[in-house]
Parts: structure tokens; sequence; C-alpha cells
């Protein structure tokens, strides 16, 4: 009866033992999770606050300016993968309708969503996702081609909704052939070189900041 008393006095104790290991685990991981919310909520704020800047640094050359916006966004992708990316891209966009003058030219409001212009603001989202995505590879093919098509869908939905704007809503008969004319041939140059400067500083500030982000997304 004795050693019996003495079986279950140990295995009591263990049972106590296994729930205050279980409780530590979980108080560390709730603190470790905090952590990794305000540092999601620093990190976040601090690319939002470059695209502003980025925003603000623009050259009026006609109806869309050159800016360092895709620049910003792109390493944005690259550095805080396609979560994080997204995230800080869509915080950026709801801080200008909401009337925070964050859009080029420090413009904002609800009213932008019917400014010509605004289709580049909607693409550099997906473009955000699309350079995150590709970044999670180690092939530098892969992880510039992400780059690439990132820049293209950013012509592609920023000039289709310049057309539809220009047409339907401010009933401007304007051609397709000078909406391309006016928001992709004057940039191209420009935009390759922000895209190889993307891949060749982008991919180190991925380095050293991984990890800030690898438990993140």
């Amino acid at each position: 009866m004795r050693k019996k008393g003495l079986k279950m006095n140990k295995n009591q104790n263990n049972e106590n033992d296994i729930c205050e290991n279980n409780e530590s685990y979980n108080k560390g991981h709730i603190k470790r999770h905090n952590r990794l919310d305000a540092r999601t909520i620093t990190n976040v704020g601090l690319a939002v606050a470059l695209l502003i800047i980025g925003s603000a640094i623009s050259i009026p050359i006609g109806p869309v300016p050159i800016s360092l916006q895709s620049l910003v966004v792109l390493t944005i992708g690259i550095t805080m993968g396609k979560r994080l990316g997204v995230m800080a891209v869509t915080v950026y966009v709801i801080a200008g309708l909401v009337g925070l003058p964050v859009f080029a030219g420090l413009k904002g409001g609800p009213q932008y969503v019917f400014a010509p212009t605004f289709g580049f603001i909607i693409a550099f989202i997906l473009a955000a996702y699309i350079v995150g995505a590709g970044y999670e590879s180690s092939s530098s093919v892969r992880r510039y081609a992400s780059l690439a098509i990132a820049t293209f869908m950013i012509y592609v939905i920023g000039t289709c909704y310049f057309y539809f704007v220009q047409s339907v809503h401010l009933g401007n008969n304007i051609p397709f052939a000078k909406v391309i004319q006016l928001t992709v041939l004057p940039f191209i140059v420009g935009d390759l070189i922000k895209l190889h400067v993307a891949f060749c500083v982008g991919g180190k500030l991925k380095s050293i900041l991984s990890a800030n982000f690898e438990n993140v997304n």
C-alpha cells in the first residue's frame, strides 16, 4: 500500500510538472505572438511611410507623373513577402482613400477612385503579391521574372483603368493607342532601371531583414 501511495504521488507530481510546462509554454507563445504583432505593425507602418515618400517625389510629365512608387512597391514585395507586402500596400491605398494626402501630388480622398491614374495604385497591391510569391523561390531567374511580371501587370491594369475612366466616366473619346502613348511609352526605360535596382538591392535587403519576417509570412 505504501509503494502504491508513493507511485500515485509520483504520477501526480509528473502531471503537475506537465501542466506547469504547458502553462509556461502558452505564456511564452502569447508573449512571442504579441511581439510579432507589434513588429508587424511597425514594419507595415515603415513600408507605408516609404510609399508616401516615394509618391511625394514625383515629376509631372503629363497625366501620369514619374515617381518612385513602383520601385518602393517592388522592394516591399521582395523584403516583406506576399502577405505583409499586400497588407502594407493595401493600408497605403486605404489611407489615401479616406482622405490622407498620400498619393502622387499629395492627393487623396474617396473621389480619387475616379482619377484616371488610380488603376496604377490598385495594381500595386497585385504587384506586391507577385513579387513576394516570386521571391519565395531561390531561383534568380524566377525572382527577376516576378519583378518583370509585376511591372507588366502595373502597366496592364493602370492603362486599362485609365482608358475606362477617360472614356466612360469623363466621356473623352480617346484612342487606346493614345492611352498607351501617355501611360506606357514614356516610362519603359525608367521602369526597367527601377526593376533592375530592385533586383540588385532588394535581394540584399531581404537577406538582412529575413529574420524579421520568417515567422510572420
